[in-house]
């Protein structure tokens, strides 16, 4: 089955893998601050992504070659992890990391139709 198919189960992978460093991030940030009820309550959400994440993983290798596997999830959380963090950290890129991310994108697309 072409990886096409999968193209979707890639990106909520990414989204969780992503999701985990952001929200263990957020908990050592309120960590660091004392404030230990909220910092667990990121911890535990940033353990659930992850672990949802390892799942997606394990689907993912076994439905397609990791050959294939490996770049496409890595290529699609470096720019899912690059969204998020402007999205929601309010960090700056520069040109340079955009276009790194439209030869990413082209990428992915080009493995994507591969078998």
């Amino acid at each position: 089955m072409p990886i096409l198919f999968d193209l979707p189960y890639y990106v909520v992978y990414s989204l969780f893998g992503a999701s985990s460093a952001a929200l263990a991030k957020a908990s050592l940030h309120h960590a660091l601050k004392r404030h230990y009820a909220p910092a667990l309550l990121r911890f535990a959400a940033a353990c659930c992504c992850l672990g949802a994440s390892l799942s997606l993983l394990l689907f993912l290798l076994h439905r397609t070659d990791m050959s294939v596997m490996v770049p496409t999830s890595v290529g699609l959380s470096l720019m899912i992890s690059s969204i998020i963090s402007i999205v929601l950290l309010k960090e700056h890129i520069g040109l340079s990391k955009i276009a790194g991310m439209v030869l990413i994108a082209i990428g992915v697309a080009l493995l994507s139709g591969a078998r």
